[in-house]
């Protein structure tokens, strides 16, 4: 997987790679924003897409409640990266090559985030994959919900904060 995002991450422009994999015996536990950048496995995400117009479309609306902003928009090049003002975490870009079959849990705020994400998804175009709530099985506080994108992937907003 990991080599497949390297390949990927060499035909689009903008990638930053100095963090992508987290240092050795940093913490493991989830992201917590409180135990500062060292808690974060993973820089940055690469879609492939095959309608840029039509992803970037869906990713503005469905990650909007997430507080997630389109940035480096590069409509010659196909590619854009979506993340807090000036935190990209996430690119897309178009590519001929088969997209899809990829699970990306997105950090939300808090519940209200999270049932926001599942509506302006299903609105832009998002099939249903598990509506808001709790996931007791996963842990008491883990709320989530799922969709599936265009492209096939599994998009879930989780917050592990209770209520």
């Amino acid at each position: 997987m990991v080599a497949q995002l390297l390949r990927i991450h060499s035909q689009i422009k903008f990638f930053p790679m100095s963090n992508f994999l987290q240092a050795e015996g940093a913490d493991p536990g989830y992201n917590d924003a409180s135990k500062g950048a060292d808690s974060i496995m993973i820089d940055h995400i690469s879609l492939r897409v095959a309608d840029f117009k039509r992803a970037l479309s869906f990713y503005t609306a469905a990650l909007e409640p997430l507080g997630y902003i389109p940035q480096y928009v590069d409509e010659a090049g196909k590619s854009a990266g979506f993340g807090p003002k000036d935190d990209v975490r996430l690119w897309i870009a178009e590519s001929k090559e088969p997209a899809g079959g990829v699970h990306i849990a997105l950090k939300s705020l808090n519940r209200a985030a999270v049932n926001a994400f599942h509506a302006a998804a299903l609105k832009a175009g998002a099939k249903d994959n598990g509506k808001a709530g709790l996931r007791p099985d996963y842990h008491a506080n883990y709320y989530a919900a799922f969709v599936i994108d265009p492209n096939g992937n599994n998009l879930e907003a989780v917050t592990h904060d209770p209520e």
